[in-house]
């Protein structure tokens, strides 16, 4: 897997909420390709609608998840203006992830 992102998540302390990560360099599927995103929620054994994908970019990231029925989370600074590329949630980091869900950071416990 690529070690820059592993190594965002253990950073920011996220790495344990994300037991499947997917990779497509790894898979060597392209995003959009739904094969991706559904390879993720065969792997996680859930339904598309109970499921949300994180990314930095609308027209790939978002249109992908949306495709298959995933939500979608954008990391970015603003929602975009198309309708078919804004995601649920718009976070500045990755971390902002934690003030949308029940969530108990380690350093909370």
């Amino acid at each position: 897997p690529p070690s820059g992102i592993e190594d965002h998540l253990a950073q920011e302390g996220l790495l344990e909420y994300f037991s499947v990560r997917v990779y497509s360099c790894v898979e060597r599927v392209p995003k959009p390709n739904p094969r991706i995103f559904n390879a993720a929620l065969d792997r996680l054994g859930v339904d598309a609608n109970r499921a949300l994908y994180v990314g930095d970019k609308p027209h790939i990231d978002v249109i992908g998840a949306h495709r298959v029925g995933m939500y979608a989370a954008l990391r970015g600074t603003t929602m975009p203006t198309k309708p078919k590329y804004r995601p649920e949630i718009l976070i500045r980091q990755i971390c902002d992830l934690l003030e949308h869900f029940q969530i108990e950071t380690l350093t909370s416990r």
